[in-house]
């Protein structure tokens, strides 16, 4: 009997040194408020968590890379890559497109490896400078969807200022230029990663922006 005793009294004491948390409850015995804002956060949180995952899809599941300002007939050309079709809209078929034969040096390494971007334009000349500001327009649309490049407003210069000299691998100047003396339109890259839009026509510049975007794209 008196071993059974000590035995109780040691049960005892370890019953009153294991303590085990419970949650607070309220005077009645049910949880109290807090309880419920915790669930209430965690079926928020899980309800924000998939709706995001949702729209993220959505959103890069289809992107319409440019909308053709100022063209009077556009042309729909469709790039898939992984989960992502993009939809850019050409001045031309691309079948067409691809007679001009435009030597296009960038890659998109080039453009992936690139911080920001600066716009420089020649003076200005007249209607041929609607050409210009369409071809600038849809290069700028393309990086900033596709590369997610940010532009502010001081990222777009006029009279070619600055010129190639201020462009780096990194923050890379590009210029639009006009110049009929040059057999073929073109899109060059210079050491400094500088890179030259060249076109003999201000008509011919639309579409070489248009063959740039696409090459890009390609260039996987």
């Amino acid at each position: 009997m008196v071993k059974k005793k000590v035995m109780e009294t040691k049960e005892s004491k370890l019953k009153k040194e294991v303590v085990v948390p419970e949650f607070e409850n309220s005077d009645d015995g049910s949880p109290s408020w807090y309880h419920y804002v915790i669930v209430l956060l965690v079926i928020f949180g899980g309800i924000w968590i998939f709706s995001f995952i949702i729209n993220t899809y959505t959103s890069y599941s289809d992107v319409k890379v440019i909308d053709a300002v100022g063209q009077d007939e556009t042309y729909s050309y469709t790039h898939k890559i992984g989960n992502i079709t993009y939809n850019i809209e050409l001045s031309m078929p691309l079948e067409e497109l691809n007679k001009f034969n435009f030597e296009i040096q960038p890659n998109k390494l080039d453009i992936l490896n690139t911080v920001s971007f600066t716009f420089s334009f020649g003076e200005y000349i007249g209607e041929d400078n609607g050409q210009v500001s369409l071809a600038s327009t849809k290069l700028r649309r393309y990086l900033s969807l596709v590369h997610f490049i940010k532009f502010e407003q001081e990222d777009f210069i006029s009279n070619l200022s600055p010129s190639c000299e201020n462009s780096t691998i990194n923050n890379r100047v590009v210029t639009f230029e006009l110049n009929s003396t040059v057999s073929n339109s073109y899109v060059g890259e210079e050491e400094n990663g500088c890179i030259r839009i060249i076109a003999k026509n201000p008509k011919e510049m639309p579409h070489l922006i248009d063959d740039f975007i696409v090459s890009l794209l390609k260039n996987e």
